[in-house]
Formats: structure tokens, C-alpha cells, sequence
């Protein structure tokens, strides 16, 4: 007769990121998402706020003799090779006094939406840790960790170059924003898909602060300090 073959397959748990999100609106009425990470609450869109929270509007400085002329006490923001089209998905781009609002003081709410405020180094290495990195390595500069940066990138090419690494297991979802230099060079503006770049509130003294670095084909974070003058990414922390 037909012999019956009876399987089973056991029971297995897989542990899953859980996620939580929402919303935060700026002064202007731009809705951004937000998410939770660790014990942290982080927007999961660069900053286009053109405003502070009070209505104050900020210069915008276009051309490149403006803002090389903003040096590092002028304020004034610009989007991506001047096209206002770039402020989706990959927000716009300050100078650090201006993301400061020229206060010197650490998780001040600068250009951040009221009851938020710009992230320290500190507080960037407690996202990094709550990823997985280690304190040793949190405190050093370069590029540290090990899958961290992935899990902060957007994945897929559609706003990084075509090999990109990222998985946005975090829910982080950062884009390749670029920057623009200090200097008057061909409207110095550099590494869109390739680079997202984004400024803490922690001053180093003298013209630098510090700052954070994604690369498309990198999974890990950079740290580094370097001049004020230059145009970052801003992404908000809750209070």
C-alpha cells in the first residue's frame, strides 16, 4: 500500500526591528516623518525649512560669491546646484551658524521645528550605539563601526549611486543630500548620491564643528570636525 510520510517543521521566533513612527510639521507646514530609534525620537527627512520656528525668514544665497561671503558668521541657506526641486527628498543646505541660529550652545533648537532641536556629537553617538557600535569606537573620528552606516541609508538607487549599501533597517531613510564648500569653486557644490553629510551642534572651537558622513558604498559612519562655512544636511532630534 501508499506509505504516508508525516513532517513537522518546528517553531522559530525571528526578532524583528520594531519600529515606531510619526510626524513632526515645521513653522512653514512642511510635514516630516519621524522615527523612533533607541530611546531617541529622529526626523526621517532632511530639514527644508527656509524659516525659524518664530517666522524669521533666512537669507537665501544662491550664487556663489553670496555664500562664500556667508563665511562663518552670515547666515543663509541654499538648495542642491540652486534647484529648489532638490528640497525633495533631499532637504536644503546650511552653513552652521545658520543650522545654530549663531548660538554656540550644544542641542540648541537652531533652525529646528519648537520642540526640537539640533543633535550633539553626543547624541549621534547614542544613535550610532543604539545601532550597534561601540563606545570605543563611537568617540573616535573617521570612519568607524561596522554595519551602522547601512542601516541609516536609504536603500535601493533612487537617491544614491547605483552600488549603494544601504538596508534602512533603522527606518532612518537618509539620502545622498551632497554639500557645498566654503570656497568659490564652479558654485561649489559636490557628491549628490554619493555623499550625505550632516552637521551636529558641537563646536570645535575656532572655525570647525563636528559632523557626521555617509557614503553610498560604505557601511560604516563618519565622524569628523571641519569648517563652519561649508553646507550640511540638518536632521532634527526631539527634546
Amino acid at each position: 500500500g501508499d506509505t504516508i510520510i508525516y513532517s513537522s517543521q518546528a517553531d522559530f521566533t525571528t526578532l524583528e526591528y520594531i519600529i515606531e513612527s510619526g510626524t513632526v510639521t515645521d513653522v512653514q507646514g512642511n510635514t516630516y516623518k519621524t522615527i523612533k530609534i533607541g530611546d531617541q525620537w529622529w526626523m526621517a527627512e532632511n530639514l527644508k525649512s527656509t524659516h525659524y520656528s518664530d517666522g524669521t525668514a533666512i537669507n537665501y544665497a544662491a550664487d556663489s560669491a553670496t555664500w562664500v561671503n556667508l563665511g562663518k558668521t552670515g547666515l543663509g541657506y541654499c538648495y542642491y546646484d540652486n534647484e529648489s526641486s532638490n528640497a525633495t527628498p533631499y532637504g536644503v543646505i546650511y552653513n552652521w551658524q545658520t543650522a545654530m541660529r549663531s548660538s554656540t550652545t550644544e542641542s540648541v533648537q537652531g533652525v529646528c521645528p519648537s520642540g526640537w532641536h539640533l543633535p550633539s556629537d553626543e547624541e549621534w553617538k547614542t544613535l550610532e550605539k543604539s545601532l550597534g557600535m561601540s563606545d570605543v569606537e563611537a568617540n573616535n573620528s573617521g570612519w568607524r563601526g561596522n554595519e551602522e552606516g547601512n542601516a541609516l541609508k536609504d536603500d535601493g538607487a533612487d537617491y544614491w549611486l547605483s552600488n549603494n549599501t544601504g538596508t534602512n533597517t533603522s527606518g532612518f531613510t537618509a539620502v545622498g543630500s551632497g554639500y557645498r564648500t566654503g570656497n568659490a569653486q564652479d558654485d561649489n557644490f559636490y557628491s549628490l548620491t554619493d555623499y550625505a553629510e550632516f552637521w551636529t551642534s558641537t563646536f570645535d572651537g575656532g572655525d570647525d564643528a563636528w559632523y557626521r558622513i555617509l557614503r553610498y558604498s560604505e557601511s560604516r559612519i563618519r565622524r569628523e570636525h571641519y569648517l563652519r562655512s561649508y553646507g550640511r544636511s540638518v536632521r532634527c532630534v526631539k527634546n
